[in-house]
């Protein structure tokens, strides 16, 4: 399709349809053909939950995907300006207690310590993710808190399994 001569505004149209699929082949052709950022900022937030929640709840878009599949869309949308602190509203969870809820990307990645379902390949990527968060000011603080609720006191010199290298790496940057 020729997409270079459409008026921006279905321009727009298309970048926000295809940002709310996490389309990202589509997402880079329609900013390339000048549609603007600002359409698709309020669904960069939520397309970044719900792409790492898609992967825990399926496996399938990690383990039949190329390596790293999920590790570049996350990072396509922080790097167009995700909010990698993004919380899922209060009403999503109904009738639970929302603090122990998985609301954010990084809690969800906390949450999913105990998934039996993981092969090595899954928690290296989600490892990855992880310390990307970080780096883009993931709330250290507010997943270690999450952690513990669920998996007890943090213990630094616990062993080494991929639950506590999630978690050292979240308390890592809390001793920054």
């Amino acid at each position: 399709k020729n997409y270079s001569k459409l008026p921006k505004s279905i321009l727009n149209e298309l970048l926000s349809d295809a940002t709310a699929q996490l389309d990202l082949e589509s997402m880079k052709l329609f900013l390339d053909l000048g549609a603007s950022k600002k359409v698709m900022q309020s669904k960069l937030d939520i397309a970044l939950v719900e792409a790492i929640n898609a992967s825990l709840e399926t496996l399938v878009e990690i383990d039949e995907s190329p390596e790293g599949d999920l590790l570049k869309k996350v990072e396509f949308l922080l790097q167009l300006g995700a909010n990698p602190n993004y919380k899922i509203p209060k009403k999503e969870f109904q009738n639970y207690i929302y603090q122990v809820q998985p609301f954010s990307a990084l809690r969800l990645l906390v949450f999913s310590i105990s998934d039996s379902r993981k092969t090595n390949t899954n928690r290296e990527q989600e490892l990855e993710i992880a310390k990307l968060l970080l780096q883009y000011g993931a709330d250290a603080k507010c997943a270690l808190k999450f952690a513990e609720k669920r998996y007890g006191k943090y213990n630094r010199n616990g062993a080494l399994d991929f639950g506590q290298q999630l978690i050292n790496l979240i308390a890592s940057k809390i001793d920054d």
